[in-house]
């Protein structure tokens, strides 16, 4: 269902002689899909919250610096984290109603017609003018 084949392998692993050490571009690839899949919520807050918080994770993450463990650890705990995001992005999405005024993906809200509220006139009041 999801497309993590490769980045899921190298993460499922277990042995520390048997795990690769991920590349940077497996990095930015995961990265990249953990901020789309952060830009399907349907709220502001939580979307504008996982972005954010999906740049920080990676920009701390020093791969040249980390052991293969350290690295082979995060790179498990991004792939569960993303899968795990998915789906609450999916439940998000099934009970979001209101949108936030300051989300760029709200629609339109449009004027209100205070028309509709207006005492209504008389009818008699139109035949005499």
């Amino acid at each position: 269902m999801f497309r993590l084949s490769y980045i899921a392998r190298a993460a499922a692993s277990s042995s520390a002689a048997a795990a690769k050490v991920p590349t940077q571009h497996q990095l930015d690839v995961l990265r990249r899909k953990t901020i789309r899949a952060a830009k399907v919520f349907s709220d502001y807050n939580f979307r504008q919250y996982f972005i954010q918080h999906t740049k920080e994770r990676y920009a701390k993450f020093e791969l040249p610096a980390a052991t293969p463990e350290e690295a082979q650890r995060f790179v498990t705990e991004s792939v569960d984290g993303l899968r795990q995001m998915r789906r609450m992005a999916l439940v998000n999405a099934l009970y979001s109603h209101q949108r936030v005024i300051l989300d760029p993906k709200a629609p339109a809200m449009e004027p209100l017609d205070y028309t509709e509220h207006a005492a209504p006139k008389a009818a008699d009041d139109d035949e005499k003018h």
